[in-house]
């Protein structure tokens, strides 16, 4: 039965290009995001420090699965202009009921960093991953973060022209019937998507 309902959830997030009604609403993220970003202050034994604004944030959500981004205050078009041989801090994205796809299948929980969030009514298990832009020859790829100090997963990062008000706008689209993707537009200019499966313990 979760199996079903988080298959149904992820549908509903990537169904249709995110919309109004996909988003998650502003004062609602702003509370979420303050949670998170606290939870990440907490949290022990991360591969390196964080310093995110959470007025920033953005996020989708469906149901019982949903995607939130918050950027390193650090993080601008000069950062990023300064990638070279060391990685560029971006900043955290944290999936509630979604796991990564690494060689095409869900990365399993054991391998996530999953903290407990506490919300108004209950408390929930959320996978931080820290984001950060690194070279891989001539081109860039973001990579994703999670238990080890190696990141669980990269995806290359293409150009592509976007208007937003935050430095990394969350959006997602569906890829077929259990997965999809999460895109990560960064500061107008560039575009990754990551691969997702709802999480099906």
């Amino acid at each position: 039965m979760r199996r079903v309902l988080f298959a149904t959830a992820c549908l509903a997030l990537f169904n249709v290009p995110a919309t109004a009604q996909e988003r998650i609403p502003d004062e609602q993220l702003a509370k979420a995001a303050k949670r998170l970003a606290d939870a990440a202050e907490k949290a022990e034994g991360l591969p390196r420090k964080t310093d995110v604004d959470a007025a920033k944030a953005s996020g989708i959500k469906a149901d019982e699965v949903g995607a939130v981004f918050l950027p390193e205050k650090s993080f601008d078009a000069e950062a990023l202009a300064k990638v070279g041989d060391e990685p560029v801090a971006v900043g955290q994205l944290w999936l509630l009921g979604l796991t990564p796809e690494v060689d095409g299948v869900g990365a399993s929980t054991d391998k996530l960093r999953i903290l407990e969030v506490k919300g108004e009514n209950r408390t929930r298990d959320v996978a931080l991953f820290l984001v950060s832009i690194r070279k891989k020859g001539d081109a860039l790829e973001l990579a994703f973060t999670a238990k080890e100090k190696e990141p669980i997963v990269a995806v290359a990062l293409a150009d592509h022209k976007s208007e937003s008000d935050v430095p990394v706008f969350v959006d997602g689209e569906k890829v077929d019937d259990s997965s999809g993707d999460v895109i990560l537009q960064i500061l107008g200019k560039h575009r990754a998507k990551l691969r997702v499966r709802g999480i099906d313990e």
